[in-house]
């Protein structure tokens, strides 16, 4: 038992420092677990963290045919923003109740990842064999996967493997809000490194700007002493 814990520390944290290094250079982590014990808490914690998620089903396709999925995205957002602005309101009865069907279909499935802009980054996962499609196009696109990887699944495929009880709700929050805090510290680390660079960037330009002026106070001085003689 003390072997397996050791053995879960060491992958665990391993994963979480990979998370929270590709979060702090400027990547996505896309949260996913669509198996009902996970469900819930995925979509707790990405909402906490402002990561993506999706907890409903992989659709074939999310990641690899991404232009398209980015469509049916963009699709939901003009509608949202169509009923917020009152603009469906001219339509019949009819209409609205069929575009109010189809907001709440698209949110169910892609109302986690309706922020996202581009590829994520790198993949959580919460039951593997559930979500193969999601570990396979990941694979497809060199994209890192971080999963809770149980006795009875196969981690070849997994980039950096959590031994876990993929069906215990227990195990699955536990794992999770370590991924979760990793995104979290790799948004605030991403944050402290922009400031920094912020910070040089200013200084170097206040030291430009002082060479710059002196340059110019040397001419003038220059241009002066020439005109007195």
């Amino acid at each position: 038992m003390s072997w397996t814990w050791t053995k879960q520390s060491r992958r665990s944290s391993a994963a979480k420092t990979a998370v929270r290094e590709i979060v702090a250079a400027g990547g996505e982590c896309l949260m996913v677990g669509t198996k009902p014990q996970a469900r819930t808490e995925i979509e707790r914690l990405a909402n906490l963290v402002g990561a993506s998620y999706i907890t409903s089903r992989w659709l074939g396709g999310t990641m690899t045919n991404f232009s398209t999925i980015s469509r049916r995205i963009e699709a939901l957002i003009t509608l949202e923003e169509d009923f917020a602005k009152g603009e469906v309101q001219a339509h019949t009865k009819r209409e609205l109740l069929m575009k109010q069907t189809e907001v709440k279909r698209l949110n169910k499935f892609f109302g986690g990842i309706k922020e996202i802009a581009k590829l994520p980054d790198v993949l959580f996962v919460v039951g593997i064999d559930r979500e193969k499609h999601a570990v396979k196009e990941a694979n497809d696109l060199n994209i890192p996967v971080v999963a809770i990887v149980d006795t009875n699944c196969d981690p070849s495929t997994i980039t950096y493997p959590i031994p876990g009880n993929d069906d215990s709700h227990a195990s699955i929050s536990l794992i999770a809000r370590h991924i979760a805090a990793a995104i979290s510290e790799g948004r605030e680390l991403a944050a402290a490194r922009e400031r920094e660079r912020v910070a040089i960037q200013a200084e170097r330009d206040a030291q430009d700007a002082a060479m710059a002026a002196a340059r110019a106070a040397a001419t003038e001085r220059s241009r002066q002493q020439r005109s007195e003689s």
